[in-house]
């Protein structure tokens, strides 16, 4: 020990009778008493309680000043020289030393995720947040690291670092992928979350709703030639997923799986509902059907497989069990429950990277055993949490992050399924009788008008109809963003399906400019209102409603400046994001036509009368002939 930390520790317990007589005050307090009193009696005492001693003694430094001794002059004891080592086993660095008291204290001390005692060493998964103090660890202990340990600790510092940095970056290097197998051109921040799946090949894609999570995974699975693919997916989502599939990867197969039987494509797209038909039942237990064979498995709204004791979520698991390309897709911040992160970590074979169930549950959910069992419902060390996440499996950018990379307003077509197609299709038949008694009548272009407006809102009625479930569900994932919505819609049953669903007015014409007005207060002001439903033309004009940036149209009118006024009650004056405009469109349904036939002639149709809409001949001849084509 050395001579000042000895006789600072003398001075202490009252060895030293020169000081003593001469000072009063000065000695432990009743915690320290007892191991410095049994230290000062050791002729030699050993590096690492030499350390402890001058620990802790830098609580006393005053009454040491008062006996003329200056504690920061005291050297500080380096700890024992283990002889141990530190080597590589192509996975981890693995640590064999004697045993330390004040070393195991220090590897505790390390992040838990990646380290596990094994009986004889410790095994550390190197990564960039356990690499800075492994380092000083074992410089402060005297232990010998391999070259290749040092190496391959050095690389995943930087590889991690570098995914941490992807994991919101807002531009990247251009893909090694040919045009031919991409049927578009990526945005510069959707290329960045391509190389982070690529990187990473097990990872949550969470970018907010509108910045195309189902274009990044489908560029992620084509870069990385992982088909055949299985998508899992709400069921009002699979017939956009079967659009973008074939837009976005031309040249592969695509199927739809629904009740009866189905056929495995490059592609296969499945609802959660129906995820039985993929596996089998060995032993109590779902298992993946041998005859599929994934090379990708993507679950779209991945928070539909939060509840680890869910059914649907032990079929999850089944089919993406041993899969090399898993992506968990979400716009919902998952981060304020941190429990329901557990089971989509366990899907994407992540949750060992935290530590495993118990260290994440205790670390990060602030786990409590009460009366009636354990409390995984609280929340602890999140910005942790985030971090670790974002440097092992999470990427996720916000539209203010991006904007730039936006344009001001951006239209995005979904396509929904109906639940009414019979009916749809027996009103379709009646129409186009009617077109045929009707064609080469005189009256055609004046006359009937007003009837041809009648028949197809008949149609488009159907359509609102039976999309309704989908629409619901579609609003309902949305809100769980927890951002604001604007619903339009047309007919009143439908607006009050939505309003009584989410228990709220809708505002139509019946509803009085006060009850409206106080309804957009609310609205914009209360950030625990997230949802206006409104009648286009009543809600279309006059209104500001830029506390949302998202608006989705339920139904169309004939009047392309409708749907733009009714946009811009958020993009206006005052709205500080990028404004996405949603259409649900029934599939293979005169509500995809109109869409078509409005998008591409916006020109074609005129203005509307007041209080009605209009359609020219032109377009009506359009859509009577894709009606015909079915």
């Amino acid at each position: 020990m050395n001579p000042l930390l000895r006789q600072a520790l003398d001075v202490m317990v009252g060895r030293d009778p020169d000081r003593v007589a001469q000072l009063n005050g000065i000695g432990f307090n009743a915690y320290d008493s007892d191991f410095g009193h049994k230290i000062a009696e050791v002729p030699n005492p050993t590096p690492n309680q030499a350390r402890a001693v001058w620990k802790m003694l830098a609580k006393y430094k005053a009454q040491l000043k008062s006996a003329g001794i200056d504690y920061d002059t005291i050297p500080e004891p380096q700890p024992q020289v283990l002889n141990g080592t530190l080597s590589w086993d192509k996975v981890a660095v693995v640590l064999d030393t004697p045993y330390n008291r004040e070393l195991v204290n220090a590897i505790r001390d390390l992040p838990r995720a990646g380290r596990k005692w094994t009986g004889k060493t410790w095994r550390i998964i190197p990564d960039a947040e356990n690499v800075p103090p492994l380092l000083d660890l074992i410089k402060r202990f005297g232990i010998e690291a391999t070259k290749q340990a040092l190496e391959e600790m050095e690389r995943a510092r930087s590889a991690k670092a570098e995914v941490r940095d992807l994991s919101e970056a807002e531009t990247a290097i251009a893909l090694d992928l040919p045009a031919e197998q991409l049927g578009g051109t990526l945005r510069p921040f959707q290329v960045a979350g391509v190389q982070y799946v690529l990187k990473t090949k097990r990872t949550f894609i969470c970018d907010e709703m509108g910045l195309g999570k189902t274009v990044e995974a489908l560029a992620a699975i084509a870069a990385a030639g992982a088909f055949p693919a299985i998508i899992i997916c709400p069921a009002s989502l699979k017939l956009n997923w079967r659009n973008e599939a074939l837009k976005w990867i031309p040249g592969k197969t695509v199927s739809v799986w629904n009740g009866g039987a189905n056929e495995v494509a490059d592609i296969t797209i499945v609802n959660y509902d129906i995820l039985s038909k993929m596996v089998t039942m060995e032993d109590g237990k779902p298992v993946r059907r041998p005859d599929l064979l994934p090379r990708a498995v993507v679950l779209d709204e991945s928070h539909y497989a939060k509840n680890y004791k869910a059914q649907r979520t032990a079929y999850c698991k089944a089919i993406a069990r041993g899969v090399p390309l898993r992506l968990a897709l979400t716009g919902t911040p998952v981060l304020n429950r941190p429990h329901e992160l557990i089971s989509q970590l366990q899907i994407l074979d992540r949750l060992e990277d935290f530590g495993g169930f118990w260290t994440f549950a205790k670390r990060y959910c602030d786990a409590k055993q009460g009366s009636w069992g354990w409390d995984f419902s609280g929340a602890a060390n999140l910005n942790e949490l985030n971090e670790r996440l974002r440097s092992t499996c999470y990427v996720r950018r916000q539209k203010a992050d991006v904007l730039k990379e936006l344009p001001a307003k951006q239209r995005t077509d979904l396509t929904v399924p109906i639940d009414n197609r019979p009916e749809y299709e027996r009103a379709v038949a009646d129409f186009l009788e009617w077109v045929r008694e009707s064609y080469g009548k005189d009256a055609w272009a004046n006359a009937m008008k007003a009837e041809q407006l009648v028949k197809i809102e008949r149609l488009k009625q159907l359509c609102a109809r039976g999309k309704l479930t989908a629409a619901l569900d579609w609003i309902e994932s949305f809100l769980e963003t927890e951002q604001k919505l604007v619903v339009f819609g047309v007919h009143q049953d439908v607006l009050e399906a939505v309003a009584k669903r989410f228990g709220v007015k809708a505002i139509t014409g019946e509803t009085p400019v006060k009850a409206r007005q106080e309804a957009v207060e609310a609205f914009q002001r209360d950030p625990t209102v997230r949802l206006i439903v409104l009648n286009m033309k009543v809600g279309g004009l006059g209104l500001t409603l830029t506390a949302a940036s998202n608006v989705v149209f339920l139904e169309q009118g004939w009047n392309p400046a409708e749907h733009d006024q009714a946009e811009d009650r958020c993009h206006r004056i005052g709205q500080t994001s990028s404004v996405n405009a949603w259409y649900l469109l029934a599939d293979n349904t005169i509500d995809t036509a109109i869409y078509e036939l409005i998008a591409a002639k916006r020109t074609v149709v005129t203005a509307a009368t007041e209080g009605t809409g209009t359609v020219e001949d032109g377009m009506m001849r359009e859509i009577v002939n894709t009606l015909e084509r079915g």
